[in-house]
């Protein structure tokens, strides 16, 4: 069973289109730049980590709507009043990444910590979706409860 509903079409389409252009879509007509993910599972949980380098944690949103997680930042980059900028490669601006999460997560019980400009977010396994033992009963067994 999938963890994170995955399109592998759109997902390559995707990464196509970051390649060629950086960004992905607007927001309230802004660029908007997509945030890198890492996903790993961990026994009973699935954990997601974005990379957000210098952005507060008081800046980023984290939604649940339905099954899809958002996450949504703003970086602003400022030079002071007395500096001239001489160069700029860091990225400002809007940062966003939805992720489509599978029926076998508990997204009531997400928790999200912020440390060193990595939003990591943890997510249980639901108990329905866990491995469990089941117990193999006996042609005994059968013909004791059809009697």
């Amino acid at each position: 069973m999938s963890m994170l509903a995955t399109d592998p079409v759109l997902d390559t389409m995707m990464r196509r289109f970051d390649r060629l252009f950086g960004e992905r879509g607007t927001f309230e007509g802004a660029p908007v730049a997509t945030v890198p993910l890492d996903v790993t599972r961990h026994d009973d949980r699935l954990v997601l980590e974005f990379d957000l380098p210098g952005i507060d944690p008081g800046d980023i949103d984290v939604t649940i709507d339905g099954r899809e997680l958002t996450v949504h930042a703003e970086r602003h980059l400022t030079v002071p009043e007395d500096a001239t900028r001489v160069r700029s490669e860091r990225v400002s601006g809007i940062f966003e990444r939805r992720v489509q999460l599978g029926d076998s997560l508990d997204v009531d019980a997400l928790t999200a910590d912020h440390h060193h400009g990595v939003l990591q977010i943890i997510i249980p396994v639901a108990a329905a979706a866990k491995p469990r033992k089941v117990a193999i009963g006996s042609a005994v067994d059968v013909e004791e409860t059809t009697n």
